[in-house]
């Protein structure tokens, strides 16, 4: 399971630390993300990230390529929003055709 907690940056914010909890070899595996916002903000943030963590629909934002981010995108949104199979292929046309050449 998930957890996290929140560090005070200078001026600039928030830092939101998840914590996975440890590997093979007992070290922790710990994601920082950076957050500008006011406290509250960033403690609804926080609640976000672990509700997706723990369900296991969150990304990590430092591995995963434009492309591989969009082809994710659209498996969950065509599930969750019920899309037509035609609106499905039109969206998988345009992602592979045309933003995961440019945007990688």
């Amino acid at each position: 399971m998930v957890s996290g907690y929140l560090e005070k940056r200078a001026r600039s914010g928030w830092t939101i630390v998840l914590d996975f909890g440890k590997d093979a070899d007992g070290k922790r595996i710990r994601k920082y993300q950076p957050f500008k916002g006011n406290k509250k903000e960033a403690e609804r943030e926080l609640a976000r990230l672990i509700t997706e963590a723990n369900k296991e629909t969150y990304v990590d934002p430092t591995t995963m390529t434009t492309g591989e981010y969009l082809t994710w995108w659209l498996e969950q949104h065509s599930l969750a929003k019920g899309l037509a199979p035609k609106t499905v292929e039109s969206y998988e046309y345009l992602i592979n055709k045309h933003l995961t050449p440019v945007l990688g």
